[in-house]
């Protein structure tokens, strides 16, 4: 056995079984941590606070040309090939073909169909989902 071979085996003996279950403890630990925080950044309040920030930056004025709705009640709609994402309980008063307009920094969208306009305020979506995470 060579001198480094010696070496390397001495490095790890000095380390008992204890501090490593310590260290394999601190590892979980720290990854669980970082999935909670993960999990925190996709679900909850933080959801809803960035979904207002991106109503209020939204502009848009034009025709739907094209509205999808996923299992999860995701929609993806689409004016003047722009897509935007928008709440499922919005999106069930148009349909394509209707004509949107939105203002930037307003939450008051207008819904322009053949005979009627249709005037939505997101603040009542954003109070809603808002008081149902505050209830977990």
């Amino acid at each position: 056995m060579g001198y480094f071979e010696r070496e390397d085996q001495n490095r790890y003996a000095q380390y008992s079984t204890t501090q490593l279950q310590y260290g394999a403890l601190a590892v979980v630990v720290l990854g669980l941590g970082c999935l909670f925080l993960f999990y925190s950044y996709i679900s909850g309040p933080a959801v809803v606070r960035r979904h207002v920030k991106m109503i209020k930056e939204d502009t848009y004025n034009g025709i739907v040309s094209r509205k999808q709705i996923d299992n999860h009640k995701s929609v993806l709609t689409t004016i003047n090939e722009k897509n935007f994402n928008d709440f499922y309980e919005i999106s069930i008063k148009y349909d394509v073909g209707d004509s949107l307009f939105k203002k930037e920094n307003s939450t008051i969208m207008q819904i322009y169909k053949r005979d009627t306009i249709v005037s939505v305020d997101y603040n009542t979506m954003i109070l809603y989902y808002d008081s149902i995470y505050r209830q977990d």
